[in-house]
């Protein structure tokens, strides 16, 4: 049986580090709406951390991974080295049951991240080394399942979503996407072709106010109507769907005009990793063929489960967790 979805993004090794609490400080700059907390540490200091280890990650490894512990057939389309850190990726993927035939070894190292999360806030700053796929030659014609959760891509991304457009129209693949850090940079006018074939678009608060370069001067009413101005934006370039998480603060969901939803407060340890877990909640539920409610309810259940651990697929829910069809 070919795989319902396939993932399109990265796969890493990451590095998780939490300094101990003494060792770093937190200040907000008000002034800059697209970086308003801040961390510092001292320099050329040796400093003691609480927490040091490597895990696998990525958001098309995240993603793959709790599509599939939901029951989704799902399968990875990305890159990793011939070294322990890709042998590390291969080897828990498929023990998750997720499909490697798509997943390219290349002659580079595999991709790797450094992550920081701060003791206080819990929330963490990532340092991104991606040179798996410099270089590498990719055929999405490979590609054959009903879907596609097109993420990340960082080497000739615009000509790579070319393709991949080319791929969705001959195939009649079901698109969902989250941009990366380059497309978000972008803005939506380079991704218009792509957000005409988009279904469902995910993205975070912060990177919805940037992809669609929203002002303050805009954004001068309360959250809610913020966030349907900057959605609306997004849903006129194509999208049927937009969903923008915003953490603590809940999730916002634009079809035909906006809706909230509020995020009961929970234990947090590590919040890497919690954007991915809501979308395989989301996606599992959704294509499913179950009520957008449910989904939305569905990806906040497996994010604040994901948040509780230092990790992004640790804590990952199972079917039988979540009220899935």
């Amino acid at each position: 049986m070919k795989p319902i979805i396939t993932t399109i993004g990265s796969a890493t090794r990451d590095i998780f580090l939490m300094p101990q609490k003494n060792t770093v400080e937190y200040f907000k700059d008000k002034d800059n709406i697209l970086s308003q907390e801040k961390i510092c540490f001292e320099l050329g200091a040796k400093l003691e951390a609480d927490y040091l280890s490597s895990h696998v990650g990525g958001t098309a490894v995240n993603v793959s991974i709790g599509l599939s512990r939901l029951g989704i057939k799902s399968q990875i389309f990305s890159t990793v080295g011939n070294d322990s850190a890709g042998k590390a990726v291969i080897e828990k993927l498929q023990d998750e049951k997720v499909e490697t035939n798509l997943l390219y070894i290349s002659n580079n190292d595999t991709d790797r991240s450094l992550i920081i999360i701060h003791p206080k806030t819990n929330d963490r700053t990532i340092f991104v080394n991606k040179i798996a796929r410099k270089g590498t030659n990719i055929d999405y014609s490979k590609i054959n399942s009903k879907c596609i959760y097109l993420s990340s891509i960082k080497y000739d991304w615009q000509n790579n979503f070319k393709k991949i457009i080319k791929l969705i129209q001959q195939k009649k693949i079901r698109c969902f996407f989250t941009p990366g850090i380059l497309q978000v940079k972008a803005g939506l006018s380079k991704l218009r072709n792509l957000l005409k074939l988009t279904e469902i678009m995910f993205l975070n608060y912060d990177e919805a106010i940037e992809i669609t370069r929203s002002q303050k001067k805009e954004l001068k009413f309360d959250k809610l109507k913020n966030t349907k101005i900057i959605a609306e934006k997004i849903k006129n370039k194509g999208p049927k769907i937009v969903v923008i998480t915003d953490g603590a603060n809940g999730v916002y969901l634009y079809r035909n005009k906006i809706k909230y939803y509020p995020v009961k407060k929970s234990p947090i340890i590590d919040v890497t990793g919690a954007g991915d877990a809501f979308a395989s909640g989301f996606m599992a539920t959704y294509l499913k063929k179950d009520s957008l409610d449910k989904a939305v309810k569905n990806g906040i259940k497996n994010s604040k489960s994901v948040i509780k651990n230092i990790g992004t697929t640790y804590g990952l829910l199972e079917k039988r967790q979540l009220t899935i069809l």
